[in-house]
């Protein structure tokens, strides 16, 4: 067999096997990054991933320069993943980024709720109260998964003082919810909203929690939340 045919044929191959897994209705295994366990994907509905230079650029800036912290610190290892909420975008925006910062690649963008208490389609408020039914800001790291009453949830450590260190106590984790849905985006222009935690869809969930549960980072950006890289180093260590 002539040897350009052969190899003009095996690509016209998997370039139609990736073509397929692409158009796929559920969350697609697609290939891996090189850092261990970080497997690359997609969510459903999506052909490609947003690419790095398409993230919003301030709300990036404040989660890298908080990660390396924490990265420099041994509060998180090398190579885990980042992801990143950006609650100064509407609900019916697809706001959840999932980042590998190793790569600088990003693995995922989905729909993410915010408190009910915060706002309707923005997020005007965020609060580390408890009982406030608002969002927190800030940085928070993954720990272990448990089963409530929204099935499988993350647990997340908030570690900024006065900012998200009521987390834990306010039961703020990342879990499932029916009302985090593109029907209700598209129909009234917002998705329904949470008690505080970062809801996102259940067709995503699963993937999503096995890919950040202990010790993974997650930032929620919100616009009057200001960066103070002391702080990072002052709270307790997990």
């Amino acid at each position: 067999m002539n040897l350009t045919f052969f190899l003009r044929t095996s690509c016209l191959v998997f370039l139609g096997t990736l073509t397929l897994a692409f158009n796929q209705r559920s969350p697609v295994l697609l290939a891996h990054s090189g850092a261990a366990n970080t497997p690359l994907f997609l969510a459903a509905n999506h052909a490609a991933a947003t690419a790095w230079q398409e993230l919003p650029t301030r709300a990036l800036a404040m989660a890298l320069e908080g990660y390396q912290t924490l990265v420099e610190q041994g509060r998180l290892p090398k190579g885990a993943l980042l992801a990143l909420a950006d609650l100064s975008q509407p609900s019916d925006r697809e706001r959840l980024y999932l980042l590998d910062p190793l790569h600088q690649e990003v693995l995922l963008k989905t729909l993410v709720a915010h408190g009910k208490n915060s706002g309707q389609r923005y997020a005007n408020l965020v609060s580390n109260s408890p009982q406030s039914h608002q969002s927190s800001a800030g940085f928070f790291l993954t720990q272990g998964v448990y089963q409530g009453k929204h099935g499988t949830a993350l647990r997340l450590l908030g570690i900024e003082k006065g900012i998200n260190d009521n987390a834990l106590a306010r039961g703020i984790v990342l879990h499932a919810a029916d009302y985090v849905n593109k029907g209700l985006a598209n129909t009234r222009g917002w998705i329904g909203r949470s008690q505080g935690c970062p809801a996102v869809s259940p067709a995503i969930s699963a993937l999503l929690i096995e890919q950040l549960k202990d010790n993974h980072c997650l930032f929620v950006y919100h616009p009057s939340y200001k960066l103070q890289t002391t702080r990072l180093f002052n709270t307790f260590a997990p």
